[in-house]
């Protein structure tokens, strides 16, 4: 049986290839991501109307996932090969509010994600009625 460090050594211009391709794939999806990334990602074009201008303003979120392999295994033939390799990412922007300019002063105004608050709201009537009905199911059983 061939121990973890003889693998090691054995497969070590495997292992640091692999270890690259991650390297250059994660250097060019987060490069990419980031090059998008700039003050018109998060605030929009000023829109004017009369003595008010609004500037819309939005947040950025940013996910990313890699992955990668390599391995040699047996096989009819003989040795076969490995590799493996892969990447990605996703910028998200959501508006959260406008700037609101005006000769009076400014301001910024919150918009509120009206889908969100039904959510949790939806979300935290599930978890009381189970709670509720976990507590009947309770006192029934303790009865019989």
């Amino acid at each position: 049986m061939v121990s973890a460090s003889d693998a090691i050594t054995t497969h070590k211009d495997e292992i640091e290839s692999a270890g690259s391709l991650l390297d250059r794939i994660g250097d060019n999806v987060v490069g990419r991501a980031l090059s998008q990334v700039d003050a018109g990602t998060i605030f929009g074009a000023p829109v004017e109307r009369g003595d008010c201008t609004v500037i819309p303003v939005g947040r950025a979120s940013s996910r990313f996932g890699f992955g990668g392999g390599s391995g040699e295994g047996p096989s009819a033939d003989g040795p076969s090969g490995g590799g493996g390799g892969g990447g990605g990412g996703g910028l998200d922007v959501k508006p959260i509010g406008y700037i609101e300019v005006s000769a009076g002063g400014s301001r910024f105004v919150e918009i509120t994600d009206s889908t969100a608050v039904a959510i949790r709201a939806i979300t935290m009537g599930c978890l009381v009625a189970m709670v509720f009905v976990l507590g009947v199911t309770r006192a029934v059983r303790s009865r019989g």
